[in-house]
Parts: C-alpha cells; structure tokens; sequence
C-alpha cells in the first residue's frame, strides 16, 4: 500500500488505441471470440482505474541525470511524436514482440506476420473465402504455417479444425519434430491431434525463399499476391503438400504465427486474386 497521499500517477503511452490480447488471436480465427474482446481499447480497460492513457509516439527519452547503465537516478523526460513532453520519475519500458522475417527472401514482400488483430481478422477473412470456394466445387486451397513451435502448433490446429475437408493445412518445421522444447507426450499427443484434423507436418525443411508464382507458373501479372508469415521464419500457403524434404511449394494463400516472442513491425501483404486452382506464390525449402 501507498502511504497516504503519496499514491503515483500513471500514464499509460502508446501507439495504438487498442489493447491486443495475442492468446485469443486465435479465437477470432474461429469465430469463438469477437473483435471487441480480443482488442478492448484502453479506455475501456483503463475507465475504472486512475490512469492516463495518451496515444502517441515515444521519439525520445531524456535522463536528467544519466547513470553509467543508461538509467537515471532522478527521473527524466519523454518526448512524443505530437510534441508533448511528460517528466517522469519512474520510467517503465514495455515494447511488446511482433514478428521477425529472420531475413527469408520474399517474406516482407508476399507475407504477412500472425501478430495484431487486422492479421486475424486478415486470416478469418481468407479462409472463410477459402470455404466459400470449396463449397462451389472449385480446387481447394492450401494453407502453410512455418514454425512448429506452441503458437505455429495452435495456430495449426485453429486453422485445421475450420477448414478440415475445405482446404490443405501443411506445417513446416526445421526442426526433427514438432515443440521440441516440449515433453516427448505432448509432442506426440499434439501430432496425433493435428493429423486427426488432417494437417500434414513436415519437419527438417527451412524457407528458404517465398516469390512470385508467376516465376514457375504463368499467372495474370495484374494479379496481387498474398501470403502470411511466421515469426519463426514464414507462414505460407501452398497448393499441395510436399513429396520430398526440399520442394518447391506452390501456394495459394497462407496464414503466420509467431513461435519464438522475437519482434518486428507488420509486413504489407497486398489482396490475393489468383486465379481458381492457380497458385499465387512459391515457398521454396531447403
């Protein structure tokens, strides 16, 4: 407890006005969770609490005394993107993580990371279009998730159960198994889970590139593609799974997520239009 009368003020900084709560992205993929409830926005989180909440920029943090550490022992400034500057005496630095691209070529150009609420709303969005598609006949599309990690597993397995008999699910890992950090049962309960819901996995393969189908396959060069990454290297999707260890994957949409918590900003993806039964993008492994 504070002393009387001694009780700090917070104010809360950030960017965006929405609070994102990653663990129920996934929710929102399979239509068990809303908008709203995945993303609450600070002023409803923080409306019983004496908070500031501003939506801003940090540009720059000055120490009024800078310690040999970098920190100060007197508190300091922040400066923000609208020209506001607020003294603090207590600074707390809380970033966050997003997804890193781990320099796989094509990842920033035809992907996009599983991370904020737009890429699962993105994702729900492309998969109710990949049902729609199957539902009038038309050749079933296949989503690739690289990284077998718990969130590329979760991730897996959402997408699966949604899709299972409408469209491929494929896992990539470059690893030998799929959460090797995890106990040997759970890894294999967690494998028999995911073949039950018909997602193949495909260990001991890297991405090594993601491009243009257009490259491999002939492809209206007006048509955008589209593709979605993972933060352990790219979540794409392909349209068949692999017969050998270093295919060539042609893919047709993708879905990402993050499975090692490293960070980067979203990747721009543009609208995917390829043709039925066309792919619009090649995941080479190696």
């Amino acid at each position: 407890m504070w002393p009387k009368g001694k009780k700090p003020k917070i104010t809360l900084i950030d960017k965006g006005d929405r609070f994102v709560f990653k663990p129920l992205l996934y929710e929102l993929v399979n239509g068990t969770a809303q908008s709203w409830e995945v993303a609450p926005t600070y002023a409803q989180l923080l409306a019983p609490y004496p908070i500031q909440f501003i939506q801003d920029k940090v540009l720059e943090v000055q120490p009024e005394q800078t310690l040999q550490d970098g920190g100060s022992a007197t508190g300091g400034t922040v400066r923000l993107a609208s020209g506001t500057e607020l003294e603090y005496d207590w600074l707390v630095v809380s970033l966050g993580a997003a997804a890193d691209p781990r320099g796989v070529p094509g990842v920033r150009d035809y992907a996009r990371p599983f991370v904020t609420l737009e890429d699962a709303e993105y994702v729900a969005q492309r998969l109710a279009e990949f049902e729609a598609r199957a539902a009038v006949g038309q050749p079933q599309a296949t989503v690739v998730i690289v990284g077998a990690g718990y969130a590329g597993v979760e991730l897996s397995a959402v997408v699966g159960e949604r899709v299972r008999g409408k469209a491929r699910v494929v896992l990539v890992t470059p690893g030998a198994d799929i959460l090797e950090t995890a106990p040997p049962g759970q890894r294999d309960a967690a494998a028999q889970a995911l073949r039950a819901l018909g997602v193949s996995i495909v260990t001991g393969s890297k991405v090594a590139a993601v491009q243009q189908a257009a490259a491999y396959t002939p492809v209206d060069p007006q048509d955008p593609v589209t593709v979605a990454a993972a933060a352990s290297g790219a979540s794409l999707p392909a349209d068949q799974p692999p017969a050998a260890p270093t295919p060539s994957y042609p893919t047709t949409s993708s879905t990402g997520s993050s499975s090692n918590g490293s960070s980067s900003s979203s990747y721009s993806s543009a609208r995917n239009s390829s043709h039925a039964g066309q792919p619009s993008c090649i995941v080479k492994l190696e």
